[in-house]
């Protein structure tokens, strides 16, 4: 018998922005400001490589 073992390593960015969305009430001017925040993470290569594994009997 045989086993083999998979090493998986994914690189990724991580992009994020902050921002300010403002509404405006038409009728009086108020203006409530509503803060955010957007986080992407974004894989962008990856490598895969296969080992020999040892078997425990």
């Amino acid at each position: 018998m045989s086993a083999r073992e998979l090493n998986l390593s994914i690189n990724r960015i991580i992009m994020r922005a902050n921002g300010e969305l403002t509404l405006v009430n038409n009728r009086n001017d108020k203006e409530i400001k509503l803060p955010f925040v957007v986080t992407v993470m974004q894989p962008y290569n990856y490598s895969c490589k296969w080992e020999e594994a040892t078997i425990d009997e």
